[in-house]
């Protein structure tokens, strides 16, 4: 009967845990804010709002108003890529992807480069949040699969740039 007791206590302390736990990453995850992009991947003029983009990288003189500008297409290219994985849009996903590790390269460079400390834990910290969102984006394929692969690499990049940093 005592043994009854602490079982049946002991499952529900762990599905207690186990459930609060799944609702702190909800939340974590709710909480990270993507920039809403009306341009996507795929769309007729996606090409020339990355000509635009590019134009606009010119135009930022200053070492924190590139790096606020790196840091800002980050979380467009990542938007980008969640929108693209919502929408089941498979043909985009490798590019997407793609973009996304560059520009998170892009980003690690340029601090590292030109030496902005200052910068560095808020970038680590971006890193982190959006390490939760690709998990999620990536966990929405099949394990192991060629999509889920894709989002995975973007993770490994982080993790990498992660200890540039």
């Amino acid at each position: 009967m005592i043994f009854m007791k602490y079982t049946i206590r002991m499952i529900l302390l762990i599905l207690t845990l186990v459930f609060s736990a799944n609702l702190l990453m909800v939340y974590a995850y709710e909480e990270i804010k993507l920039p809403s992009v009306s341009l996507q991947p795929g769309m007729t003029y996606y090409p020339a709002k990355r000509l635009f983009e590019k134009f606009m990288e010119k135009l930022q003189f200053s070492s924190d108003a590139k790096e606020k500008y790196y840091y800002d297409l980050l979380g467009v290219r990542l938007s980008e890529l969640n929108n693209i994985v919502e929408k089941d849009n498979r043909n985009e996903v490798e590019k997407s992807t793609q973009r996304v590790s560059y520009q998170v390269g892009v980003l690690t460079d340029y601090i590292v480069e030109k030496r902005l400390d200052n910068k560095k834990q808020q970038v680590i910290n971006l890193y982190k949040s959006y390490r939760i969102i690709l998990e999620k984006l990536r966990d929405k394929y099949p394990a192991n699969s060629s999509y889920w692969m894709l989002v995975q690499h973007i993770i490994n990049s982080i993790d990498i740039n992660l200890k540039k940093l």
